[in-house]
């Protein structure tokens, strides 16, 4: 019998989980319905939500389970205008190839993620 090896992960299989939250801007101005995600650098599952009319958003791990994995994590901002990924409006720089990272830690992490559609 195998059983899985997660180190740091509470009993229920989780990892560590905290309140995330914050808000998105593009170039100042709120940056709604954008998805929002973020990667854990130790490979466990990762968390996203979608920003609100205010470029509000709040990370959802899985199903009703709200928070995102304590430690390090690459952030990953999207938002395409149709489905075409062509019309994708945010930089790959915070997508494909994110330089964003955010460090979760425990307790309650209010993230604002300002982002500039110019270098």
């Amino acid at each position: 019998m195998l059983l899985p090896l997660v180190t740091g992960c509470t009993k229920d299989g989780r990892p560590p989980l905290s309140a995330v939250h914050g808000r998105v801007t593009l170039d100042g101005k709120p940056l709604a319905h954008a998805s929002v995600v973020f990667h854990p650098a130790s490979g466990v599952r990762e968390s996203g939500g979608t920003t609100d009319e205010n470029g509000e958003y709040q990370l959802k791990y899985i199903g009703d389970v709200m928070g995102g994995a304590v430690g390090s994590n690459t952030v990953r901002i999207t938002k395409q205008l149709t489905p075409d990924p062509s019309s994708q409006i945010v930089p790959a720089r915070y997508n494909t190839n994110s330089t964003l990272v955010e460090d979760v830690i425990g307790g309650d992490n209010p993230i604002d993620i300002d982002l500039t559609s110019t270098r």
